[in-house]
């Protein structure tokens, strides 16, 4: 697949390290230890390459006791199992996404610049513009600028690209019109509930994962 169209997946696990041993039983590959996040959102990630631009985030409740974690933390730590629960779609005009989320009937909050130093010593820096759609939730895109920071594909475990992609629903017809206006050339596909399905693909070998897209708040 020349252009997956998304910049990050968010695979939300309750346990980082089954993930991740998971994924390189399946895959061939290992992603990295990333760090953790703000102490408001109590999570740790885990990243893998999936070409130039790309990569798949594995993201898990850091290291603390269950009832110290904040609310989200204790949301991916109650997760059954691995889920995909939204993407991000990188930009450098985040105001342009912003008119045309307003033109699509979506809701947005725009975030502050928030940065971060990787175990590895890279910092981060970064901006996100979030959209709301009660019915789509996180099969609608959240927005990402990474402002001057190198891309954390450019230092995470590379050799699987996106093979394909697609998200279902329902109700189809709304989301692939969102698409359209966000210039989004992702399937849509009508189906029994909402679902990502991103299959990866490293030399012969496939993983599959298959998400709700239940979005960030959980």
């Amino acid at each position: 697949m020349q252009n997956p169209q998304f910049d990050h997946l968010v695979h939300a696990v309750p346990d980082l390290q089954a993930a991740n041993d998971a994924l390189a039983a399946g895959l061939g590959l290992t992603p990295l230890y990333g760090g953790e996040h703000a102490a408001d959102y109590g999570t740790c990630n885990a990243l893998l390459s999936l070409g130039p631009g790309c990569y798949l985030e594995v993201l898990a409740p850091a290291p603390a006791a269950g009832a110290e974690r904040p609310p989200f933390a204790q949301s991916v730590a109650a997760l059954p199992e691995g889920d995909v629960i939204s993407f991000a779609v990188a930009t450098s005009d985040l105001p342009a996404v912003h008119s045309r989320a307003l033109a699509a009937g979506l809701g947005v909050r725009p975030s502050k610049a928030n940065s971060r130093v990787t175990p590895q010593g890279h910092t981060l820096r970064w901006q996100g513009l979030y959209l709301d759609h009660e019915l789509y939730r996180g099969l609608v895109p959240f927005y990402i600028d990474w402002m001057d920071s190198m891309h954390p594909s450019a230092t995470a475990p590379a050799g699987a690209v996106v093979q394909d992609v697609f998200v279902a629903h329902p109700q189809p017809e709304g989301l692939r019109t969102i698409y359209a206006v966000l210039d989004l050339d992702i399937p849509v596909h009508a189906g029994n509930r909402p679902a990502i399905v991103v299959t990866l693909a490293h030399g012969a070998q496939c993983y599959r994962l298959v998400g709700s897209g239940r979005g960030l708040g959980l």
